[in-house]
Order: structure tokens, then C-alpha cells, then sequence
């Protein structure tokens, strides 16, 4: 009795799917043949990812296949791709060559976008927090901020802020870790200064992209793998440099007084 079929099987998210294995015998026999079948869970689960079966299959002579029809479940769970097992056993004039199929459910679930949440902040350094806010304490000069608790694990997401004073210099964005609450420490920043909006990366200005207003929504984001930034839903400047996850909440403020405000980070398409 020779090997399975094997098959990996897209699974849409409603509905049930079915799936055929096939048990074939390397030849042709003059005598009747018969075998038992079962499924088993490995990383699926009987009965939510996919129904239970088990029965035995009955060559007749001259046959050398047959089917063992399965039914796999479709469900909206974000979860990896899965298997589950059908192993043969009790030969009656034949032996088995291989006895275990592998059935391979490739899911389309898609990781919903997580709604906006407030920032929570950790590693304050010569600032203060006020729910997602933050207010700088410290004489005016470098290396005051904080980053975010959260993080964005991988794929698309965004940091986004209500600007509030247009006359202080301050800066937000992502980065890939915490070093030292300098500037040249935020990955992916924008730079609210006075009259002007600057793109910094790594410490690097990319360029000064117009001004900003009180009230303005500004916004970092991740989407398709490009850093992109933009100011009340327009993209301004995409950058050229990839991220490196995961990814923090990074900031920067300079001017003792400098606020940022009603920091949302969220992760997802």
C-alpha cells in the first residue's frame, strides 16, 4: 500500500471546504484488500477546525485507489496556517508503505486594524504624563522624553497626535528600542518646530514639509512596509528607509513647556 496524497487546502473564512486524500496500492491484487482510517488533531482541533472521521476503505481486486473524503471548517479567528493527520492502521492483505496523510489548512484571516488606543507611557526622562500626553519638566536643552508600553509587533500601523502649541520644538515617531532620549535616537520622527514641519530619521532632517496649525492631526505610519508620514490624512514624504520591528512609540521634546498631545498608537492595516 503505497503513500497518501497530500495537499495543502485554502480555507476561506465562512462555510465549510472539503478535502479528498487519496490511498493508493502499488499494484493491482487478485485479492480483496482493506484498510482503517482515522483522523487526528496536530496543530488543528477536531470539531472546531475541522469535523472528526474514521472508517476503513475496501479494495477490490484490480483496484488501486481510493478517496477519503474530509470537511474542514472555515472560521474569522486571526490564527497560522494548521494541520491535522490521517493515519491508516489494520491492513488485511497488504501492508502499509505509509501510513500517516498530512492535511495542511491555509487560512485567509487577515489581522484586523486594533482601534486607536492612548499611548501609555514608560522611561520618562525629563518629562511628565498626563494620560497620553506629555509635558516637558526640565529646563529647556536635549535628551528629555519618553516611549510608549505598547508596541507594534509587525506589519502596518501609525502613532498620530492633535497639535498643540506651534511655537516649541518637539519631535515623535518610532523606533526599534530605547536607547537615550535624544532625538538622533527616534527612528521615524516628525518635528514640530515653530513654523515648520521636519521629517528627521536616525538624527538625519529629510527636509522641511510646510507648517502646521493648532489642532492639525499628524501622523506616522507604517503602511506596506514604507514609513510614511502626512498631516490631516495627506502623505507629505514617504521614506526610503524600511523598519526594523518591533517598533515603540519614541519621542523627544526640547523646550521646557513643550506638550505633546492625545498620543494614539495602533497596529494593523
Amino acid at each position: 500500500m503505497s503513500d497518501f496524497s497530500r495537499t495543502p487546502l485554502f480555507v476561506p473564512s465562512t462555510g465549510t471546504t472539503s478535502v479528498t486524500l487519496t490511498v493508493s496500492l502499488s499494484g493491482a491484487t487478485s485479492v480483496p484488500v482493506s484498510v482503517n482510517y482515522a483522523t487526528a488533531d496536530a496543530t488543528a482541533t477536531a470539531g472546531s477546525d475541522y469535523v472528526a472521521a474514521a472508517g476503513s476503505l475496501s479494495f477490490a481486486p484490480g483496484e488501486t485507489s481510493h478517496t477519503i473524503e474530509l470537511t474542514v471548517n472555515g472560521d474569522t479567528a486571526v490564527e497560522p496556517d494548521e494541520t491535522f493527520l490521517v493515519n491508516l492502521s489494520n491492513p488485511v492483505f497488504a501492508t502499509i508503505a505509509d501510513g500517516q496523510g498530512v492535511v495542511t489548512i491555509t487560512h485567509d484571516d487577515v489581522v484586523p486594524p486594533s482601534e486607536p488606543q492612548p499611548v501609555v507611557w514608560t522611561e520618562l526622562v525629563g518629562v511628565s504624563a498626563s494620560g497620553s500626553s506629555l509635558t516637558k519638566t526640565s529646563v529647556t536643552g536635549t535628551n528629555s522624553g519618553a516611549v510608549s508600553i505598547q508596541q507594534i509587533p509587525s506589519g502596518d500601523g501609525y502613532v498620530e497626535l492633535t497639535a498643540s502649541e506651534t511655537n516649541t520644538y518637539r519631535m515623535f515617531g518610532f523606533s526599534n528600542g530605547n536607547t537615550d532620549a535624544s532625538y538622533q535616537d527616534i527612528d521615524f520622527g516628525l518635528d514640530l518646530a515653530p513654523g515648520a514641519i521636519y521629517v528627521y530619521e536616525k538624527g538625519v532632517n529629510k527636509g522641511s514639509f510646510g507648517n502646521y496649525a493648532t489642532g492639525d492631526l499628524l501622523r506616522v505610519a507604517v503602511v506596506g512596509g514604507l514609513v510614511q508620514y502626512s498631516r490631516n490624512g495627506t502623505v507629505f514624504y514617504i521614506s526610503t528607509q524600511a523598519p526594523t520591528y518591533p517598533l515603540l512609540v519614541d519621542t523627544w521634546l526640547y523646550y521646557q513647556g513643550a506638550t505633546l498631545s492625545n498620543v494614539v498608537v495602533a497596529s494593523g492595516p
